[in-house]
């Protein structure tokens, strides 16, 4: 029975993400310019005072971060994925965003990461902390804006003020 009723809320939704996808398609076609899914900010990775090591942004596009610096075509698509904990709270931390930033760091963009998963490898590696067991996360960054170039990119997580930031020197290409 509850099943039933859910079908059709989930057919609508289906169709309105379909929609939403070709109405930013279209605008891309009428503009002639790939938006962005990331929102411009004035925070920099220099200028917050906590910072941790206890992540890994591992891939983007499939792509090691490691031992290469990947590219990225200017206006693609970029799945980013890795792991982050918060070991001073023994958690997963929440609100937690995505940064890229200019090599020269006069610009910088950010958007949410909302797609958690299991990485039970974690919770193994760092002492069988349980809450450390969704840990893993995926985010796709439409980077249209970006000019070609190099950019860092990092995680930042905590509330404004107290922001502490995730970085282990991971950088990637636009061309």
């Amino acid at each position: 029975m509850k099943t039933t009723r859910l079908f059709p809320v989930l057919i609508l939704a289906g169709l309105v993400g379909c929609n939403d996808h070709q109405d930013h398609a279209a605008r891309q076609q009428a503009t002639g310019k790939v938006e962005m899914s990331m929102k411009s900010t004035n925070a920099r990775i220099v200028a917050l005072k906590a910072k941790t090591t206890d992540c890994n942004i591992e891939r983007i596009n499939h792509i090691d971060f490691e031992p290469s610096t990947p590219t990225i075509k200017a206006g693609q698509a970029a799945v980013v994925d890795g792991w982050l904990i918060d070991v001073a709270h023994k958690t997963v931390p929440g609100d937690v965003l995505l940064r890229v930033e200019s090599e020269a760091g006069d610009k910088a963009w950010e958007q949410p990461v909302t797609a958690w998963g299991d990485r039970g490898d974690i919770v193994s590696s760092r002492g069988g902390v349980t809450e450390y067991q969704k840990s893993g996360f995926t985010t796709q960054l439409v980077l249209g804006a970006l000019v070609p170039g190099a950019y860092n990119i990092y995680l930042v997580y905590g509330p404004a003020g107290e922001q502490v930031a995730c970085g282990v020197g991971r950088r990637f290409y636009v061309k």
